[in-house]
């Protein structure tokens, strides 16, 4: 089960995953998940992400809140471990085999990462015994999802495109990807995604009918136009009703999350050093 961002360096992707779809993903989950689909019992009780340090004000900081590990031994070193967890420089080949530890012993994991095209590269199928086929081909009964980005859509291994739960398209400045991604979402050859609203996305979701054109806004997800056939009609400002920023998308319907759900917290507001449940394995 996979949920991709594409777009061009500093249209807003990791604002998109760190504010609004991994705490869904954690708090949520079924307003991205249909009712058809399985979840961890539990839900998603970790998040493994990968996020390198940038360089800000001669300071290496992280873009994601939680505790932080420069690799992936050093996680599974913690006794205590978090529900967000930070890993700075992971080889992820030990990532994946983390990933897949965790959700078999029934803790709903999620991974995070920052290159997808990198990590699951186009090529042949994968061995069914391989790592990479057990993520991408039978994740959701490894009680593992996967969240990432990518520049180079075209890129990805026929597997990461197949099993796409959801994909949000923002600014795509290389031709190739450009008229790629237009296939991708059944758009029009004519339709420029090059000049695309900067931290706006074309949202793809599997079940829903038709596209939305959404952006986040404090951590809220917020619909900005849409069509149920993929063409741009957030331009036109006159066709939304009065006080509603939302287009008619027919099937589209807000998820309400159960009792669980509310029960549980999300990424907005867990602690870097928040508990996951103690019996993670070590």
């Amino acid at each position: 089960m996979l949920f991709i961002v594409v777009a061009a360096i500093g249209h807003g992707k990791t604002t998109l995953m760190r504010d609004w779809l991994l705490p869904t993903l954690m708090d949520k989950p079924r307003q991205l998940v249909d009712e058809e689909i399985p979840l961890p019992v539990g839900g998603y009780r970790i998040a493994l992400i990968h996020d390198p340090p940038k360089n800000e004000g001669g300071r290496l900081v992280g873009q994601y809140p939680g505790r932080r590990y420069p690799d992936v031994a050093a996680f599974l070193r913690d006794r205590r471990k978090p529900a967000i967890a930070c890993l700075e420089f992971p080889n992820m080949r030990a990532m994946m085999k983390a990933g897949l530890q965790l959700g078999r012993a029934g803790v709903g994991t999620i991974l995070v990462f920052d290159e997808l095209d990198r990590v699951f590269p186009y090529g042949p199928r994968y061995p069914e015994e391989s790592d990479e086929f057990q993520l991408l081909e039978r994740g959701r009964h490894c009680n593992v999802a996967i969240v990432g980005s990518a520049r180079f859509p075209h890129a990805l291994h026929k597997s990461v495109r197949a099993n796409r739960m959801g994909v949000w398209v923002g600014a795509v400045d290389e031709p190739t990807e450009e008229a790629y991604c237009r296939k991708l979402l059944g758009l029009p050859r004519d339709f420029e995604l090059s000049n695309f609203p900067r931290r706006e996305f074309l949202e793809w979701r599997r079940g829903v009918a038709g596209l939305a054109q959404v952006t986040v806004i404090g951590g809220r997800r917020m619909v900005v136009g849409g069509s149920a056939h993929g063409q741009d009609r957030s331009r036109d400002r006159r066709s939304r009703p009065r006080g509603d920023r939302r287009l008619h998308l027919p099937e589209q319907q807000e998820h309400h999350p159960g009792e669980a759900d509310r029960a549980r917290g999300g990424l907005s507001h867990a602690r870097p050093d928040a508990q996951a449940d103690p019996e993670v394995p070590r």
